[in-house]
C-alpha cells in the first residue's frame, strides 16, 4: 500500500463523512449552477453582454488543475460555500482528501461546461445532459428547480391525504420542522433521517399536552417538542439517581419503580407509524424513486421497517443503566375486559342513582339532593358496553341516526354522520332492550322535540385533533379515579373489548362479532343483517346479561338502574415485594375502603430488604400463602399491581394452592357464579345439596326483587353498610345476616349484622362463624364468612340500594349458634343505616353476672 492512500484512510477514519451527504452536495452544486447558466442564457443580451467572463473561467480552470495536481485541498470549502448551507457538514471536513477532490473535480467539469455554453450558446441541459446523470438529475426544466423546503413538503403529503391520516402526517411534520428547521429535502441523508427517528423514540408519550392552557388560562405557554424532551430528560434523570441510591429495594422493586415513575416515551410501534408518515413526506418532495420499495438498503433516505427495527433493538441496548436497569419506559396500552365488578360498581356508580350535583357526578348525593343528568356520561359507557361502538361514534351521533328498520329500533353509523375509522365501520346496529327499558327512545324524541341536532353536544372537539373522544376520555379517567375503578388496562375504549368477550361466550358467529364492533364487512354477514335478520341481531346482544335491574323510583319521571344482580365483590389492595431473582418476597393484602389489613406474610427463606415494610409480618411457606390467597380472591376484587412483572410473580405464587382446599371453594361457589338467583329458587323447591358441575342453570325472565321473595330472620343478604370514621359514604357490598325485625314509625326495618371473611381463627363470644360446607352451601357464601352481632344496622325492607340480594338461609344448627352470640353481644341498639355518622357507635348493655363465693365441700 502506498504512503498517499494510508494517509486518505488515516483522514477519513478519524472524521468520517457520510458518502450520502456528499452526494446531495455535489448534486444541489451540480443542479445551482446549471440553473443559472440557464438564466444568463435566456437573459437580455445587454445585461450579460461581458468580455472578461471567459477569461475568468479560464483563470479559475488553471487554478483548480493546478490544486489538483499539487493535492491542494485547501481551497475545496470556497469552492463549495455557496452550496453547503443546509448541509450538516463542517468545512475542515471539506478538506478531506476524498471530499475535496471531487468538490474540485465537479466545480472542473462545470467551468468546462459553462466555457462551453458561452462560446456556442447552446443548450447547458444538451450539453451537460452526462454531467446530470452522473447526479441524479433529469435534463429537464423542472428538475432545476430549487428544492422544495421541508414546510412545503409537509404541506403537499397533508393535502394528498386521507382526513384520518392528514392529522398524522402534521404532527410528524411538526417534530420535523423542529428537529431540521425549514430545511431543503434535497439535504436529507439517511443518517440524519435516522437521527430523526431517534429522536421521535425518546419523545414524551404525551407532548404537545402541557401548554397549561384551559379554561382559566387561555394563555398558557409555548413549549418547543426538543424543549419537552430536555425536561423529561431532566426529571428521569433525577428519578434514576434517587432509585439507584435507594439500598432498601431489590433489583426488581427498583426496575418496578422506575417503570411506574419514569416519563412514558412514544412506543416502537407507534413510531413504525411515524416513520411511514415521514416517508409519504418525503416522497412529496423527492418522489417515490428516493423511498421505493424496491431501493436498496444503501439507496434509501427513509430507513425501512426492517432498518428501523434493527435500529430500535440497539436504542433499547443503549438506554439502560450500567447495571441493566431501564432509562427509558413506553407503556403500551394493553387492553383487557371489564371485570364485572367494575362494570356493576361503574352502573351502579352515582351517575346512575344520584349524584350531589351536576359538576361532581362522582360523588353520591346526599339528604334529599339528587340529580342524575342524562347525558354522554351518562349514555356512552351503556351504549358502547351493550353495542359496541367506538367513543368517536356514538360522540358524533346526531339524532337523525336513531331510526327503526323492519320493526327494530336501530343506531345507523354512517360516515355522513361521523368520523368513521374505516369503511367497515359504516353499519347498522339495533338497540339492545336494557337501553330501550331504560328510556333512550324516550331520551331520543325529547332532544328532537327540544330541536337539538346532535345527541351529546356538550361534549366539545379537541382542537388539535378534530375528535371529541379525547375530551370525553378525559372527563370519564376522571370519574374512573372518583369511583376508585380505575385501571390501566380497562380504559373507555376497552368497554367494546368486553361486549366482544360477552358475545363470544354466548356462543355468537365470529363474522356477526366483528359486524357489530365494525371490524369486517363480510358479503354473507352483511346481506343478512342489514336488512331481514336485524331482529336476530338484537337479540344475540340482548343476550349479554350484566345484571342490571331496572326499575322506577318516586321522584324520578324516568326509568332508571335500581340494582345489579351480580355478586359485587369488595375491593383489596394488593402490594408485593420482589427478590432479586424476580420472586416473591412478601405480599400484603388490604381493604380499599377501610385500610384493614387482610392479609400479610413473607415467604420463607425470601430475602426482604433492610427497610422493608414486611420484615415483621409473620413467614409463611408458598403453600400456605397461596391457599389463602385464593381464599382471598373468592371473597375480595384483588387490585393487583400496575407492573407486568409484578402481576406475573403474584399469579405464579398461586399455583401453590393447596388443591382440596380449591376444590372446596369452587365446589361452594359454583352456584353463586352459575345464578345469582339459584339460592332463591333451590329453596323455594326444597332442593338441597350443590349443583352438578354441568347442570344447566335457568335465570327467570324477570329478576325477582327482594320484596317479592321476602326477607326474614336468619336470611344470608348482599348488603351495602356504611364506613364509619374517617371513611364517610358507603362501602362496597358485603355479606349480611338478618338477625331480626324492627318497626319504627310504622316502617318495617331489618336488623342486619355485617360479615367479614376471614380465615379459621378462634371467634369470639359474640361472633357467628360459618365455615363448613354444610354451613357455606345454605348461606350461599364463598368462602368462611364471621358475622360480628355487635356490629350492626337496621336497613329499610325496602331498600334495595341497601339489601340489594338474599343470598341463602342459615340451617337449623347454625340458627341456634346465631342465637348464642345474639345472647353473649348484650343488649345492642343498632341504628338505621341513613343515620350512621362518623364517631358515632351503637349502644351496647352487656350483663355480668354477679361472682358466688361457694364453700368447699367438706368430706
Amino acid at each position: 500500500m502506498e504512503e498517499g492512500e494510508r494517509e486518505l484512510i488515516a483522514c477519513l477514519a478519524d472524521r468520517p463523512v457520510c458518502a450520502e451527504t456528499t452526494r446531495s452536495l455535489l448534486r444541489e452544486m451540480v443542479r445551482s449552477a446549471v440553473q443559472k447558466m440557464m438564466e444568463d442564457l435566456e437573459a437580455p443580451v445587454a445585461s450579460t453582454l461581458d468580455t472578461e467572463r471567459l477569461p475568468a473561467i479560464e483563470a479559475e480552470l488553471r487554478e483548480i488543475k493546478l490544486a489538483l495536481r499539487q493535492r491542494d485541498w485547501s481551497t475545496a470549502p470556497a469552492v463549495a460555500a455557496p452550496c453547503v448551507a443546509g448541509f450538516e457538514i463542517q468545512a475542515q471536513d471539506l478538506s478531506q482528501p476524498a471530499i475535496a477532490r471531487q468538490l474540485l473535480l465537479t466545480r472542473l467539469r462545470l467551468l468546462e461546461l459553462e466555457a462551453e455554453v458561452e462560446e456556442t450558446c447552446d443548450d447547458p441541459l444538451h450539453l451537460g445532459r452526462d454531467l446530470l446523470a452522473q447526479h441524479d438529475l433529469l435534463p429537464r426544466r423542472d428538475a432545476l428547480r430549487p428544492p422544495m423546503r421541508l414546510s412545503e413538503a409537509v404541506e403537499k403529503a397533508a393535502d394528498a391525504a386521507p382526513a384520518s391520516v392528514e392529522v398524522k402526517i402534521r404532527t410528524v411534520g411538526v417534530l420535523a420542522l423542529d428537529h431540521f428547521g425549514d430545511i431543503a429535502m434535497t439535504t436529507l441523508t439517511y443518517g440524519r433521517v435516522e437521527e430523526f427517528l431517534e429522536f421521535l423514540w425518546w419523545m414524551p408519550k404525551h407532548w404537545g399536552k402541557s401548554h397549561g392552557k384551559n379554561r382559566f388560562n387561555q394563555e398558557g405557554r409555548d413549549l418547543r417538542p426538543s424543549e419537552e424532551r430536555i425536561l423529561a430528560d431532566e426529571r428521569d434523570a433525577a428519578i434514576i439517581e434517587a432509585v439507584l441510591a435507594d439500598d432498601s429495594l431489590s433489583r426488581p422493586d427498583k426496575r418496578r419503580r422506575l417503570v411506574d415513575d419514569l416519563t412514558p416515551r412514544l412506543t416502537d410501534g407507534y413510531l413504525i407509524v411515524q416513520r411511514d408518515m415521514f416517508q409519504r413526506i418525503v416522497a412529496a418532495a423527492l418522489g417515490n424513486r428516493r423511498v421505493g420499495r424496491d431501493l436498496d438498503d444503501d439507496e434509501r433516505i427513509v430507513p425501512s421497517h426492517k432498518q428501523l427495527k434493527d435500529a430500535i433493538a440497539k436504542w433499547h441496548k443503549n438506554a439502560k443503566t450500567s447495571c441493566g436497569l431501564p432509562r427509558r419506559v413506553s407503556r403500551p396500552k394493553r387492553r383487557r375486559s371489564w371485570s364485572i365488578e367494575h362494570i356493576a360498581k361503574l352502573l351502579l356508580s352515582p351517575i346512575y342513582r344520584g349524584a350531589s350535583s351536576e359538576k361532581q357526578r362522582g360523588r353520591r348525593a346526599r339528604g334529599r339532593k339528587r340529580v342524575i343528568v342524562r347525558d354522554a356520561l351518562y349514555w356512552v359507557p351503556l351504549i358502547m358496553i351493550t353495542m359496541g361502538v367506538r367513543p368517536e361514534e356514538i360522540l358524533q351521533l346526531p339524532l337523525t341516526a336513531v331510526v327503526r328498520r323492519n320493526g327494530v329500533y336501530c343506531i345507523e353509523v354512517a360516515d355522513t354522520y361521523s368520523l368513521l375509522k374505516n369503511e367497515q365501520s359504516r353499519r347498522s346496529i339495533p338497540i339492545p332492550q336494557l337501553l330501550l327499558d331504560l328510556g333512550f327512545l324516550q331520551w331520543v324524541r325529547f332532544q328532537i322535540r327540544q330541536k337539538k341536532i346532535w345527541a351529546f353536544p356538550e361534549i366539545p372537539e379537541d382542537k388539535s385533533h378534530d375528535k371529541k373522544s379525547q375530551i370525553f376520555g378525559g372527563r370519564l379517567r376522571n370519574i374512573f379515579r372518583t369511583l376508585k375503578i380505575e385501571c390501566p388496562h380497562e380504559d373507555v375504549y376497552a368497554m367494546r373489548r368486553t361486549l366482544a368477550s360477552k358475545l363470544l361466550h354466548a356462543g355468537v358467529d365470529t363474522g356477526v362479532r366483528q359486524r357489530i364492533l365494525g371490524h369486517l364487512e363480510g358479503t354473507t354477514v352483511d346481506r343478512h343483517y342489514s336488512d331481514d335478520g336485524l331482529l336476530e341481531l338484537k337479540d344475540m346482544l340482548d343476550r349479554v346479561d350484566y345484571g342490571i335491574k331496572v326499575g322506577r323510583e318516586k321522584g324520578v319521571g324516568f326509568p332508571l338502574i335500581t340494582g345489579c344482580s351480580a355478586l359485587l365483590l369488595p375491593t383489596a389492595a394488593v402490594d408485593i415485594e420482589l427478590q432479586d431473582d424476580a420472586q416473591i418476597a412478601g405480599v400484603r393484602v388490604a381493604d380499599s375502603d377501610t385500610g384493614e389489613i387482610l392479609f400479610e406474610a413473607r415467604l420463607d427463606g425470601a430475602n426482604l430488604q433492610a427497610k422493608s415494610s414486611l420484615t415483621d409480618a409473620p413467614s409463611r411457606s408458598a403453600q400456605e400463602c397461596a391457599t389463602q390467597l385464593v381464599d382471598l380472591e373468592m371473597a375480595y376484587d384483588l387490585a393487583l399491581p400496575a407492573s407486568e412483572e409484578a402481576m406475573r410473580a403474584f399469579q405464579h405464587l398461586l399455583i401453590f394452592a393447596d388443591e382440596d382446599q380449591k376444590n372446596v371453594t369452587a365446589k361452594v361457589r359454583r352456584p353463586v357464579i352459575s345464578d345469582p338467583f339459584a339460592a332463591v329458587e333451590r329453596q323455594e323447591e326444597g332442593l338441597s345439596g350443590d349443583l352438578a358441575p354441568d347442570a344447566p342453570s335457568v335465570r327467570p325472565q324477570a329478576a325477582r326483587l327482594p320484596e317479592e321473595v321476602g326477607t326474614s330472620v336468619g336470611q344470608t343478604v348482599l348488603c351495602v353498610f356504611p364506613l364509619r370514621g374517617a371513611q364517610r359514604g358507603d362501602g362496597q357490598p358485603r355479606p349480611g345476616l338478618v338477625v331480626g325485625e324492627k318497626v319504627l314509625s310504622g316502617k318495617k326495618y331489618l336488623d342486619i349484622a355485617q360479615g367479614v371473611s376471614t380465615d379459621a381463627k378462634q371467634p369470639r363470644r359474640y361472633d357467628l362463624l360459618l365455615q363448613t360446607a354444610e354451613d357455606l352451601n345454605a348461606s350461599r357464601l364463598k368462602t368462611a364468612t364471621c358475622f360480628d352481632m355487635r356490629k350492626r344496622i337496621l336497613v329499610h325492607a325496602e331498600d334495595e340500594s341497601r339489601v340489594q340480594r338474599i343470598l341463602g338461609t342459615l340451617p337449623k344448627d347454625a340458627r341456634l349458634r346465631m342465637n348464642e352470640a345474639l345472647l353473649a353481644a348484650g343488649d345492642v341498639a343498632p341504628v338505621p343505616a341513613s343515620e350512621v355518622r362518623a364517631g358515632r357507635k351503637e349502644t351496647v348493655v352487656e350483663i355480668h353476672h354477679p361472682k358466688r363465693l361457694r364453700q368447699p365441700e367438706v368430706y
